[in-house]
């Protein structure tokens, strides 16, 4: 009864957490990890960057040693989707199934688009600032700015939105199915998804966006999520010692030979990233883990983090003169990181954040509107109904 409890509660925070982002007690630990994952990020490239800064043996080493931790950065954030959808999706709030999907996608659309156009246009204009030319994926400017086709040097890190906007088509889909029976959609979608996969690297099928290994990293956040709606007790503490002994031995081979290890990063760490997320999860659901506030505040920022600090850093480095020593590096360091946190944000509370409350409001107009369009055709139904007993009447 508890866990049902917690769990209703987890699901309103998390959508809470769809529409602007801001965390709950009740989702502190899923809002840390989105912290944690796009630090990783974030980090690895602006240390690469200042690696390449400098002619110091160790801050060259160091920049390499960095460089997986992007990649476990954006596996983090696959799985943390995969986990928020199972969870968010767990309860139904509307009266039909186009309602629920509509909402959905209203939602995932303002939170993703506006924000991404935007980035883009400002990463594109720094492309072209700093090369002379726009980049080539500029003239396939609709397929970039829906994210059909992937953005490429547009908008380098934003590659990863074409997986997850493919996995929110999948969520809706499975909305519009049969909403009041999605954990086990899920687990239909995760074997089909799985079998897709793995037919695409054996050769029997093509290998598309769909059937890319990346989609395996929703699979493993979804069975996490799946963990977590039924409520599972125990285990808790396992799958955290687990998961972080896993995800150093991922981390150690990438660093031995990084890309003989690139197939294999599902494994290496968006499965170990799992059991860590269903392992805090658990934690803060049992009362035996509590996340400070402040962990919350990269987190809920996370999302215009993740997209600001590529053209930030490119621009500065662009500019900057102090190289060939560690106290360059050093300082392109703290200024990539200074100005990235600024830009982000500001563009948080005055960009996304209106965004999304605009797409919440979007919505619920055209709710208004529909709902009054069926009002008025059932009361034009009813007339045509009345009209010949009047007649006979008459």
């Amino acid at each position: 009864m508890i866990a049902t409890i917690w769990q209703c509660k987890l699901s309103v925070e998390l959508w809470r957490i769809l529409e602007v982002g801001v965390s709950s007690p009740f989702s502190r630990s899923i809002q840390a990890l989105r912290g944690i994952a796009s630090s990783w990020v974030v980090l690895s490239h602006i240390l690469v960057n200042a690696g390449g800064l400098s002619s110091d043996w160790l801050w060259v080493g160091f920049a390499k040693a960095m460089e997986p931790l992007a990649v476990a950065g954006v596996d983090l954030f696959f799985v943390i989707s995969g986990a928020i959808m199972v969870m968010v999706t767990s309860r139904p709030k509307h009266s039909t199934a186009i309602g629920e999907a509509a909402d959905f996608a209203f939602r995932r659309i303002f939170r993703v688009y506006p924000l991404y156009l935007l980035t883009l246009a400002v990463t594109a204009t720094v492309f072209f600032r700093v090369q002379g030319a726009w980049a080539p994926e500029v003239g396939n400017l609709l397929g970039i700015a829906t994210l059909i086709d992937g953005p490429g040097l547009a908008h380098p890190v934003a590659w990863t939105l074409i997986f997850e906007v493919r996995f929110y088509l999948v969520v809706a889909l499975l909305l519009l199915i049969d909403r009041w029976h999605m954990e086990w959609l899920f687990m239909g979608w995760m074997a089909l998804q799985t079998a897709a996969v793995l037919a695409a690297l054996m050769g029997w099928i093509p290998t598309t966006f769909w059937t890319m290994p990346f989609m395996i990293e929703f699979v493993l956040g979804a069975a996490a999520g799946l963990l977590i709606v039924k409520g599972k007790q125990g285990g808790a503490t396992l799958s955290l010692m687990v998961g972080a002994a896993w995800i150093v031995a991922g981390y150690s081979l990438v660093l031995l030979d990084g890309p003989s290890m690139a197939p294999y990063r599902a494994i290496l760490f968006a499965a170990p990233c799992a059991l860590l997320l269903y392992g805090i999860v658990t934690k803060e659901r049992d009362g035996k883990l509590r996340v400070p506030k402040s962990m919350n505040t990269i987190g809920d920022a996370s999302y215009s983090i993740y997209l600001w600090h590529y053209p930030i850093l490119v621009l500065i480095v662009s500019s900057w003169t102090l190289k060939g020593t560690s106290s360059g590096s050093f300082l392109y360091t703290v200024t990539v990181l200074a100005v990235t946190a600024v830009v982000s944000g500001l563009s948080y509370y005055w960009f996304e954040r209106p965004a999304v409350r605009a797409g919440q409001g979007a919505y619920r107009w055209l709710s208004r509107l529909c709902s009054q369009r069926q009002a008025a055709s059932a009361v034009v139904s009813v007339e045509e109904d009345l009209t010949p007993s009047r007649k006979r009447s008459m």
